[in-house]
């Protein structure tokens, strides 16, 4: 148990008005807000604190309250778990003591029940009371996040108290949550915070405003640059997409091509189409072959041999020469199918290229703010103290 102790330097134990310990009754008082408004509220209106009750609770972890055995298993979450577990114990408590709290009319009755054992409700029957404990605490949402939130949170309060200290007239409640909540301005508090120096507030807006200052240029180059690529994304997406179209129909000019040349009259070799076409009859003897006309009505149009020579000739120029025609478009469609092919994947590496540089300018940028963020943090500790977050 040293060993964990060491581990988790808290000084929970005996230290009722310590500087850490009135850090988590803030938390708890905001997480009593969150989870149980009801009963904070009525808490309030009543004028009973949240540290009339909780300084005892988390100073001995809740040893004077719970039972050994659920005392033992809570103690082993808190060492895995740290203060998050702490919280929603605070929180089921809190929860099982909330119908009888509501009634209590004024501080005293309601600090007669804080002061009692709380009466936990029965767990069911297919399970013990200590799992069932932890598992109703484990319900309540408290995560690390949430406390540096609230922490955060707490320091935004104290600036605006601290700065408008001379105009706001503080009450008597206000007080109290002052000596409570902010241990930097209790008067009472021990020597390592009584003695810091006050808080000048113009030398740490001139600290923050410094570092503002000094990465303003690069934030404006950055800007600059990350606009410019990005412009220079958007017409590459859209160049990209233009050559992805004029590609599809280079394709598709292509295949309809290809598909043409490999027609009936296309598979025969150049020779064997002239033999051929100088053998047939012409188209007309063909087409009135189909009629009985007799031979009176086909005399004038008879031909002598030398005649049937010229028209089979003529139709074997035609043909090659609508070959030559086909294989030039086929030519041309194969150029530009390269062409526009070589186009699209410029365009890809284009785009690609882009992205990566507008991926890689951002991070950049990202992490310029960071450092900058972790500079203002270095200075808000420097003015504030260096408070260990809570865990």
């Amino acid at each position: 148990m040293a060993g964990c102790v060491h581990a988790f330097p808290i000084d929970y134990h005996g230290a009722c008005a310590s500087f850490r310990l009135r850090k988590r009754i803030y938390a708890l008082h905001k997480l009593m807000a969150l989870h149980l408004p009801r009963l904070n509220s009525h808490l309030h209106s009543i004028g009973m604190h949240a540290g009339y009750f909780a300084t005892q609770w988390l100073a001995t972890l809740f040893a004077r309250i719970l039972p050994l055995e659920l005392f033992a298993h809570v103690w082993d979450r808190f060492l895995v778990d740290g203060m998050k577990m702490l919280f929603r114990v605070a929180l089921v408590l809190l929860e099982s003591m909330e119908p009888a709290l509501l009634k209590a009319s004024d501080m005293n009755e309601a600090s007669i029940l804080l002061s009692r054992n709380p009466t936990l409700p029965l767990a069911p029957s297919d399970a013990t009371s200590t799992d069932w404990f932890v598992q109703a605490a484990m319900q309540f949402k408290v995560t690390r996040s949430i406390l540096v939130d609230l922490e955060d949170q707490r320091h935004v309060e104290l600036v605006h108290r601290w700065s408008h200290a001379a105009d706001i007239a503080i009450s008597s409640s206000a007080q109290k949550d002052d000596d409570l909540f902010y241990p930097e301005v209790d008067p009472n508090a021990s020597n390592d915070v009584s003695n810091r120096k006050p808080l000048d507030m113009d030398q740490l807006c001139r600290d923050i405003q410094g570092l503002d200052i000094a990465i303003a240029s690069d934030v404006a180059v950055f800007r600059h640059k990350i606009e410019q690529v990005h412009r220079a994304a958007d017409a590459a997406v859209v160049a990209y997409m233009s050559a992805a179209a004029m590609f599809t129909e280079a394709s598709y000019r292509l295949d309809e091509l290809v598909e043409d040349r490999d027609g009936p009259f296309e598979d025969d070799d150049d020779g064997d189409d002239c033999d051929e076409l100088v053998t047939q009859e012409p188209w007309y003897r063909r087409a009135f072959a189909c009629f009985d006309v007799g031979g009176r009505m086909l005399s004038h149009v008879k031909l002598r041999g030398d005649d049937m020579d010229s028209v089979g000739r003529f139709h074997a120029r035609s043909t090659r020469a609508r070959r030559r025609w086909r294989q030039q478009r086929k030519d041309t469609a194969e150029v530009e199918y390269a062409t526009r092919r070589q186009q699209l994947m410029n365009a890809q590496i284009e785009m690609d290229e882009l992205h990566t540089f507008k991926t890689k300018v951002t991070e950049q940028f990202l992490a310029i703010l960071t450092e900058s963020e972790r500079d203002k943090t270095a200075v808000l500790k420097r003015h504030f103290g260096d408070d260990t977050s809570l865990r």
